[in-house]
């Protein structure tokens, strides 16, 4: 009786709430601030919880571990992600920090966790349509912030511009709820294309009533202004590595566009935005300026912070080549001190590849390279297999699987030039990503072998 109560009620669906919710809100103002870290991870921390619950209370209903395995299909992203896992703990052992590492492999432990709990609700394409919706959400309340930046201005919380540089003071860089434009910058970037994921659906629709009709257009107007806005206000925050990553990803939607869609009204809209965005962005000096701020070098403050950080990295690899000084900010603000000949002082790398090699060493890079080349080369072989679309279920896939490398791809060119993405509201975003792609991949090859 008891495990047939288990089995009907499943606390999956409490755990599909607990995400959705937390989803919804990680872009609001209270999970935004230093001081309420500690509630949005003990937010995090209670969804895990239920989730681990739903997970034993599976184990006891399935009363065999070796069915319980089988059900949840291990696959090479998560074995990928223990070898993360496995190189973070091996630093931390080994490291001269040891108590600050054992806080920063805690938090690596703590998205890990939450990254499972999320793979052990998205086993269905209905429950992942329902947490896209939840980050759309999100994204939704966010920007309505940000517009209200945008034109009527929004106060510089810190020095993000060199003050010395002639156009800093015409750039007003929105930051919407997120108390950094930089981080908003990477917030918007892994959803906007998000935004473009139940427009092919809505389209599809046949044999539909005149409600239905009008409601399906409402939704693909929404869907696009959404993603309009975005991209809007990926300009708007002034991020280099954001804007970087925007190219990057517009390149990539457009190449796929013309390879799977035949639809002239998609194409035509989509270039047509390209083309519009890009011409705003000429036009504004301040934007053009920046961008060429780039290659100013040491002249720049911003570049000159990041080459100096560099250089002190370049010296804390040298030294600890194989297993890095210990994962997370404690300890590389501890190391920092000790290599930087800096008044300044630096809580990580401002580049992801170069933050996990410090961290983490030889081994850390290897772990974090396979992860990506994992989970890149499932999802390309998986788009190789659609020969012909014929179908909308097929249509769905295709789409669910390009934006979800879109997004990863925009997030990890973020990640060469800044660390943002290891906030917590960005880490949250990216393993949903992540559970998400894995799932669409497997779920494709499973009917497409089928078919």
């Amino acid at each position: 009786m008891f495990n047939k109560f288990l089995n009907s009620f499943s606390l999956q669906y409490l755990s599909f709430l607990l995400a959705s919710v937390l989803l919804c809100t990680v872009s609001l103002p209270q999970f935004s601030g230093a001081g309420t870290r500690k509630l949005l991870a003990g937010f995090i921390l209670a969804f895990i919880v239920i989730s681990l619950i739903n997970l034993f209370a599976k184990l006891l209903i399935n009363q065999s571990i070796k069915s319980f395995f089988s059900q949840l299909k291990i696959r090479k992203i998560d074995l990928a992600i223990l070898l993360i896992a496995l190189s973070a703990f091996i630093s931390t052992i080994s490291s001269y920090f040891f108590h600050e590492s054992l806080v920063g492999f805690a938090k690596y432990i703590l998205y890990f966790l939450f990254y499972i709990c999320i793979c052990s609700i998205a086993n269905s394409k209905s429950l992942c349509k329902g947490l896209i919706l939840a980050l759309l959400i999100g994204l939704l309340w966010s920007n309505i912030e940000g517009l209200r930046q945008a034109f009527w201005g929004a106060e510089a919380l810190a020095t993000w511009e060199d003050p010395n540089v002639h156009f800093s003071k015409q750039l007003n860089r929105v930051y919407s709820n997120f108390l950094n434009p930089n981080l908003y910058g990477a917030y918007l970037i892994s959803l906007w294309p998000f935004s473009l994921f139940f427009i092919p659906h809505l389209m599809s629709q046949k044999n539909k009533t005149n409600i239905q009709k009008l409601l399906s257009s409402f939704g693909i107007i929404l869907s696009t202004v959404l993603a309009i806005i975005s991209i809007y206000l990926i300009l708007q925050t002034g991020s280099r590595g954001a804007w970087l990553s925007l190219s990057a990803q517009l390149l990539i939607a457009g190449i796929a566009i013309l390879i799977f869609v035949k639809s002239k009204i998609v194409s035509v809209g989509f270039w047509g935005t390209a083309v519009i965005s890009s011409l705003y962005f000429v036009s504004k000096p301040s934007f053009f300026n920046r961008v060429l701020s780039i290659f100013s070098s040491y002249e720049h403050s911003s570049n000159s912070f990041r080459l100096n950080v560099w250089k002190a990295c370049g010296q804390m690899f040298a030294d600890n080549p194989l297993f890095g000084i210990g994962p997370g900010s404690e300890s590389f603000y501890q190391a920092y001190g000790i290599y930087s000949d800096s008044i300044h002082s630096s809580l990580g790398a401002y580049s992801l590849p170069i933050e996990i090699a410090v961290e983490m060493g030889l081994f850390g890079v290897i772990s974090f390279l396979f992860f990506i080349f994992t989970i890149f080369i499932s999802g390309i072989e998986t788009l190789k297999r659609f020969t012909k679309i014929d179908s909308l279920k097929q249509s769905e896939d295709l789409v669910l699987i390009l934006i979800g490398l879109i997004s990863l791809t925009g997030l990890l060119i973020n990640g060469l030039f800044d660390i943002v993405i290891l906030r917590p509201q960005i880490q949250i975003v990216l393993w949903t990503i992540v559970a998400i792609v894995r799932f669409s991949t497997n779920n494709t090859k499973v009917k497409l072998n089928n078919d």
